[in-house]
């Protein structure tokens, strides 16, 4: 074999020593610990907590903190797991839970709280902290060729799509309650399951 044949060679070993330190590198500082942190999630997640908690909210946007990462990691440390369980901003149902003693915490937007702990006429939680002040989470929103102002809305025929005992239905009743719209009749209010089945109906 010539001298260059050999240094080739030698080349060549070199290279692929790097090619798989490296690899094996990625595999032991990348790979491993993610594979290694979903084999615990999925055999082992339950040992590793002392206590439990769940929470019932929905995808509002001001209860994205209760579903964060950030979170979830706190309280793992503390040996504490969460369950969040999204019931699609169904109150009635989230307060029923609550009486029930099926979950420990739950979200509510004020008003909606409320509403259906007055219809139910019960609150089975006190409040205890106050997570988001929104403004302008909610509006209301229409076709302009046929609503082209608040008072346009007067007619017995308009309704509002909107989900029940939320911050949407109060909006809606803010509107009708504070402006003259003696056409829109008792039937003005039309129930549909969270904001992208509002959308849907538009």
């Amino acid at each position: 074999m010539t001298k260059a044949k050999k240094a080739g060679c030698l080349v060549a070993a070199v290279a692929w020593c790097v090619i798989l330190l490296i690899l094996g590198v990625a595999y032991k500082f990348l790979v491993a610990p993610y594979f290694s942190e979903k084999l615990t999630d999925a055999t082992g997640s339950d040992s590793r907590y002392t206590r439990e908690i769940t929470l019932t909210a929905d995808s509002f946007s001001g209860y994205a903190v209760l579903r964060s990462p950030y979170l979830r990691n706190w309280l793992s440390k503390r040996e504490i797991k969460l369950n969040v369980i999204d019931d699609g901003a169904d109150i009635p149902s989230r307060v029923d839970r609550m009486e029930d003693e099926e979950t420990d915490f739950a979200v509510f937007t004020i008003d909606s709280y409320l509403s259906a702990g007055a219809e139910k006429g019960t609150f089975p939680g006190s409040i205890v902290t106050v997570l988001d002040e929104t403004q302008g989470g909610d509006a209301v929103v229409a076709h302009e060729s046929v609503f082209d102002s608040i008072q346009s809305l007067d007619k017995s025929d308009t309704r509002f799509v909107l989900t029940p005992d939320s911050p949407s239905e109060f909006l809606a009743r803010v509107i009708l309650a504070n402006f003259n719209l003696p056409a829109i009749g008792e039937d003005w209010l039309e129930s549909a399951d969270g904001s992208k089945k509002v959308l849907e109906q538009l």
